[in-house]
């Protein structure tokens, strides 16, 4: 598992009480809440037996809204993602450090975990061509508004059958233009 050993939430005031079973040692322990940055404290001694005061203190989210549009107006809500990247590593897994939550009616809005700073945003849809925005400055505590409108890609579709009539299943199929590989 993901080594949780225990789980609470806030009173009104902000204040807790978190007890888990394990032995004396280090442990981390990670508090967060929607518009916040997540708070990591790591290796802090926890004794069997002694209850520890243990106080986080609030760092605001930075914050992204917008709409995804075709080209026409039309929204696009449907196998769509915007990923926010550490500056300079846009696509890169490693570094996405967050996705925004894509609304039926092709808006989204992320406001969880964003400290301040500059990013590399990357939006993508089915059928649709990509689309970035680089070194794009998210002030914390409040949401900066970007929309994307999305080209649409080319595509084809059909079938891959053998000589009765049957589907072939896992055959490869590719795109070349003026001779090079280009990706589906």
């Amino acid at each position: 598992g993901d080594g949780l050993l225990g789980r609470t939430s806030t009173q009104v005031d902000g204040s807790y009480q978190l007890f888990f079973n394990g032995p004396s040692g280090l442990y981390d322990f990670d508090a967060g809440a929607y518009g916040y940055v997540n708070l990591i404290q790591r290796n802090i001694q926890v004794t069997k037996g002694q209850i520890l005061n243990l106080d986080f203190k609030e760092q605001k989210s930075a914050g992204l809204q917008g709409n995804i549009t075709k080209p026409d107006g039309t929204p696009i809500s449907r196998d769509v993602r915007v990923s926010v990247y550490r500056q300079g590593h846009l696509g890169d897994p490693a570094n996405e450090i967050a996705i925004a939550v894509i609304r039926p009616d092709g808006t989204y809005i992320l406001y969880w975990n964003v400290p301040e700073g500059a990013y590399d945003i990357g939006v993508g849809a089915v059928g649709c061509l990509p689309e970035k925005r680089l070194n794009q400055f998210l002030p914390a505590g409040q949401l900066t508004t970007i929309n994307f409108i999305l080209g649409l890609s080319a595509g084809i579709q059909g079938r891959f059958t053998a000589q009765n009539g049957n589907g072939l299943s896992g055959a490869n199929i590719l795109a070349k233009q003026n001779c090079k590989l280009t990706t589906l």
